[in-house]
C-alpha cells in the first residue's frame, strides 16, 4: 500500500514538472510552428486544444463490475480493477491521439485491453472501427504481465491511436487479481512541428456562444487530423489492427482525412479545408506537404493525380483530381509559396491538360467516369456537380497561371474554356420552371443540393437565379438541417456546409446562420458525438452513418464539414485576401441576427483584423491591415434601397464609391494599410 501511495506521488510530481517545462514538439520533430498566439483574448477560452504535449483524462466514467468511480481523474485514483472483465472508462474531454501510457500495480498475472472509441456509444472492450475494412471491430491494445508487482505500459510508436475521446481499460486474469491503476497520460502526436498547440493565428468572437464553439471545433478538427508523416496507415486495410509505418510524405507533418477513419491524404477536403486552417491556426506546412504527396504520385503518362492513400494509389477519381487542383490555388494564395509552384507547375498543367481532354465536343461538358463520388450512382456521366467543380478549377487556374512565370497566354485559355463551360452548364441543365440547376442533362427529377449550393458559390449564374436556388434549397430543410435529395435524403454535414456558403454568396446570412445553428447544434450537442469535432458521414436523425456496420461511426473528427469556420471569418466577419498572402483584401461584413463580431488572422505580412458593431440606425466597423496593402472595403446598405451615409476616419465619403443597388452595397477603395474607423448610418 505505501508502495502505490509512493508511485502515485511521484506520478502526479511528473505530471506537475512536465507541466511546468518548456513546450516541446513531437518527439524529434523540428519546431517550425509559431510560439505564441498572434491574437490572445477572451475568445481563448473556446479553444479545444491543450496547454500541453502531455495530457491526463478529465473524468472516470462507466464502470462495470467495480467499485462506483468518484468522477474526476485525480479524485478517482488510483483506480482499482478486480476480477475478469472488469471495466473502466478514462475521458480525456476532447478528441485526442497520440501515446498512451499506463501506469499500474497488480496483484498476479494477466493482461489489460486498451481500447479508444470516439463516442461514448463506443464504450467497449474493442475500438469502433475507424478503417475502411467492410467487418469488424478495431483491435484493442494488450498490455501483458506475467507476475504481481508494479509495471508500466506505454503503446508502441506503430500502434500509435489517434481521434478518440475515450479509453476503455479492461482486466483480463482470474477472479483473484487485482489490478490498481496509479496513471494515465497521454503524449499528444498531432500537429508534431508546433510547441504550442494553442498558438492560433486566427480568431473569431461574436455575440453567439454557440458560432463561436462551432468556429473553433472545426479548427481543432483541422488540428487533430495534422499527423506525423510517419504515422500514416498502408492500403488495403488491415483487419486485425492498423499499420501506421506507411510513410506518407517527406517532412514531419501532414494534413489527413478523418482521423478516425484513416490516415491518408484526401484532395477532396482541400475545397474546404484549406481555406478553415488558413483563417484559424494559420498552419499551412501540412497542406504543403499533402499537396505535394498528391504531386509526387502524379502519372508522367497522363497527367492524372492518383488518390494518396498512403501506399495505394487508385487512378479513378476525376473528383479528387479537380479538388486537387483547387486545393493548389488556396495554397499559393495563402502562402505565396512560389518555390512549390514553380517545382509543381508542369505537373499542374498536366493536370489541367487531362481532365480538360474530357470535354466533349457536342456540348462541351465533361464526360466524368468517377467512381468515388458519393452520389454518382444518382446521376449520369454528365453530372452537373463535376461540370461546377471543372468550372472552378479553370478558373483558379486561369489566375494561378498569373503568378506563374511566362504563362499569361495559359491564363487567357483556361478563362476562355471556363466561360464556355458555363454557357454549357447554363443551357443544358438549368430548369427555369423549378429555378433550379438539373442533376445532369437528362434528369428533369432531381435537384442535387451539392450542385446547386457551388452553382451560386463558383458565381455559375446570375444573382437572380442564385437567388432562386437558395430559396428552393430551403425546402429540403428540416428542424435538424437539410436534407440531401442526392444522397437519398439523409443528413450531411459536408453538403450542407456548402449551402451554408451558398446562402452566403447569395446574400442570405439570416438563412446560412439558420442553418448552421440546426446542423451544428446537432452534431455538437448530441450525445453520439464528440462535443468537439465535426462528422463526415451522411446521417439519419440519429446520427448513424448510413452504409457502414453497426459499431462504425467511421469518423468524428472530419476535414469536410469544417467549412462553417472560415464561412464565418470569411462571410460574417467579411474578411479575406484577394491576392497571393494577402498584398490586396476584401472586406465586405453580413450581419444576419448577431450584433457584434471580431476576428483576424495573419499572414506573412502582418495582422489583418476586423470587429463590426450593429447600432441604432447603422453600424460601426474598424479595420487593421498591413501597410502596403490595398482592399475593397463593402459596406452593407443600412435599410433596403437607401444609400447610408459613410465615414472613415471621421472623414465623409461621397465620392469613390461604388454603388451596388441590386445587392445593397457601397464599395470603397483603401490604400495603404494600417487602421480605420468607419460609421455606417442609414
Amino acid at each position: 500500500m505505501a508502495s502505490s501511495v509512493w508511485l502515485r506521488f511521484i506520478w502526479c510530481l511528473a505530471i506537475l514538472a512536465s507541466a511546468s517545462l518548456a513546450q516541446k514538439c513531437w518527439r524529434e520533430t523540428t519546431c517550425e510552428g509559431p510560439e505564441d498566439s498572434a491574437f490572445p483574448g477572451p475568445w481563448d477560452k473556446y479553444i479545444y486544444a491543450p496547454s500541453s504535449r502531455t495530457v491526463e483524462p478529465k473524468e472516470v466514467l462507466t464502470i462495470s463490475g467495480t467499485s462506483p468511480s468518484n468522477g474526476g481523474y485525480r479524485r478517482s485514483m488510483p483506480y482499482t480493477l478486480q476480477g475478469n472483465g472488469s471495466t473502466v472508462v478514462f475521458d480525456f474531454g476532447v478528441k485526442v491521439g497520440g501515446i498512451i501510457t499506463l501506469n499500474y500495480t497488480s496483484t498476479g498475472s494477466g493482461a489489460l485491453g486498451l481500447a479508444f472509441p470516439e463516442t461514448n456509444s463506443g464504450t467497449r472492450q474493442a475500438s469502433d472501427t475507424s478503417d475502411d475494412a467492410p467487418e469488424g471491430l478495431r483491435g484493442a491494445l494488450y498490455a501483458i504481465f506475467k507476475e504481481a508487482g508494479e509495471g508500466s505500459y506505454s503503446v508502441p510508436d506503430e500502434d500509435m491511436r489517434a481521434g478518440f475521446r475515450y479509453m476503455v481499460v479492461f482486466l483480463l486474469a482470474d477472479c483473484s487479481t487485482e489490478v490498481s491503476i496509479e496513471g494515465v497520460s497521454l503524449e499528444i502526436g498531432f500537429q508534431p512541428t508546433w510547441s504550442n498547440l494553442r498558438a492560433y493565428q486566427g480568431y473569431f468572437f461574436s455575440d453567439d456562444k454557440l458560432l463561436n464553439r462551432i468556429w473553433y471545433s472545426g479548427a481543432y478538427a483541422l488540428q487533430v487530423n495534422a499527423m506525423p508523416a510517419r504515422a500514416v496507415h498502408q492500403l488495403p486495410m488491415m483487419m486485425d489492427g492498423k499499420a501506421t509505418d506507411a510513410k506518407m510524405g517527406l517532412d514531419d507533418m501532414t494534413v489527413v482525412d478523418g482521423i478516425k477513419a484513416d490516415y491518408e491524404v484526401w484532395p477532396g477536403d482541400m475545397g474546404t479545408s484549406v481555406s478553415s486552417l488558413f483563417v484559424s491556426t494559420g498552419d499551412l506546412e501540412s497542406t504543403k506537404n499533402a499537396l505535394q504527396k498528391v504531386y509526387n504520385t502524379q502519372s508522367n503518362l497522363t497527367g492524372a493525380f492518383n488518390e494518396p492513400r498512403g501506399t495505394f494509389n487508385p487512378k479513378s477519381s476525376e473528383t479528387y483530381h479537380l479538388w486537387s487542383m483547387i486545393g493548389t490555388f488556396y495554397y499559393v494564395l495563402y502562402s505565396n509559396d512560389t518555390d512549390f509552384l514553380e517545382r509543381n507547375w508542369e505537373g499542374y498543367k498536366s493536370a489541367m491538360s487531362y481532365i480538360y481532354q474530357k470535354v466533349d465536343s457536342t456540348r462541351g461538358l465533361l464526360q466524368a467516369t468517377d467512381t468515388c463520388n458519393q452520389d454518382i450512382s444518382r446521376q449520369a456521366s454528365k453530372s452537373l456537380e463535376m461540370q461546377i467543380i471543372l468550372y472552378h478549377a479553370l478558373k483558379t487556374g486561369a489566375r494561378l497561371a498569373t503568378w506563374a512565370k511566362n504563362s499569361l497566354t495559359l491564363s487567357d485559355n483556361w478563362s476562355k474554356q471556363a466561360e464556355d463551360l458555363k454557357h454549357s452548364i447554363n443551357t443544358h441543365c438549368w430548369d427555369d420552371n423549378y429555378g433550379a440547376f438539373k442533376a445532369n442533362i437528362t434528369d428533369t427529377t432531381l435537384y442535387p443540393q451539392v450542385a446547386n449550393s457551388l452553382a451560386i458559390l463558383y458565381e455559375i449564374t446570375d444573382p437572380a437565379r442564385s437567388s432562386r436556388i437558395s430559396e428552393n434549397l430551403i425546402k429540403n430543410w428540416t428542424p435538424n438541417g437539410a436534407v440531401t435529395p442526392e444522397l437519398g435524403g439523409t443528413f450531411s454535414p459536408f453538403t450542407s456546409t456548402l449551402e451554408i456558403h451558398a446562402h452566403f454568396a447569395a446574400g442570405q446570412p439570416a438563412r446560412a446562420l439558420d442553418l448552421i445553428h440546426r446542423s451544428w447544434t446537432r452534431y455538437l450537442q448530441s450525445p453520439d458525438s464528440t462535443s468537439t469535432s465535426l462528422s463526415e458521414s451522411p446521417q439519419n436523425n440519429t446520427l448513424k452513418h448510413i452504409g457502414f456496420p453497426p459499431h462504425a461511426p467511421h469518423t468524428h473528427n472530419n476535414n469536410q464539414p469544417t467549412s462553417p469556420t472560415h464561412a464565418l471569418t470569411e462571410s460574417i466577419l467579411g474578411l479575406s485576401v484577394t491576392s497571393p498572402i494577402g498584398l490586396t483584401w476584401k472586406i465586405a461584413p453580413q450581419f444576419g441576427n448577431l450584433h457584434r463580431v471580431e476576428g483576424g488572422f495573419t499572414t506573412p505580412l502582418g495582422k489583418y483584423q476586423v470587429s463590426w458593431e450593429t447600432r441604432a440606425g447603422g453600424y460601426d466597423l474598424a479595420f487593421a491591415v498591413p501597410s502596403g496593402t490595398k482592399g475593397n472595403l463593402t459596406l452593407p446598405f443600412v435599410e433596403p434601397g437607401r444609400r447610408p451615409s459613410i465615414q472613415i476616419d471621421g472623414n465623409d465619403i461621397l465620392r469613390g464609391v461604388w454603388w451596388d443597388e441590386v445587392r445593397g452595397t457601397a464599395t470603397v477603395v483603401v490604400s495603404g494599410g494600417g487602421r480605420c474607423e468607419v460609421v455606417v448610418r442609414g
